[in-house]
């Protein structure tokens, strides 16, 4: 019974060792205390500033990890690139996020109108 108890809790453990939840800053590091959600983010659209949004992923590229896509509830998801000047790991729709950068309205873009240049990301 000893043995079994002990496999149990040596295997809990190595499983933990595997999962880091500690948040990690892609790009550059930013403030997150002043953050606004993805709703006032849309409110503020025909504004060109700086700001810091949090949201959840939508989807995001799966071969380099080079945009991704916020989830808008009140309409079309919001398209957001950084150049590639990181990449961000695969696998990571449904992730809470907060991006740093700046919005923009793309006329270019038939399915994300409203887009957002990142300098970071915190994920």
């Amino acid at each position: 019974m000893k043995t079994l108890f002990a496999s149990i809790i040596i295997a809990g453990t190595l499983f933990s060792c595997g999962r880091s939840s500690s948040p990690k800053f892609y790009g550059d590091a930013f403030d997150t205390t002043q953050v606004i959600s993805v709703s006032e983010l849309v409110q503020q659209s025909g504004e060109q500033k700086e700001v810091t949004v949090k949201g959840t992923i939508a989807s995001s590229c799966q071969d380099d990890g080079c945009w991704l896509n916020l989830a808008n509830p009140g309409g079309k998801e919001i398209y957001v690139d950084w150049d590639e000047r990181f990449h961000l790991p695969k696998d990571i729709s449904g992730e809470t996020v907060l991006i740093h950068g700046q919005a923009y309205i793309d006329t270019t873009a038939e399915g994300h109108p409203l887009a957002f240049k990142a300098t970071g990301v915190h994920l």
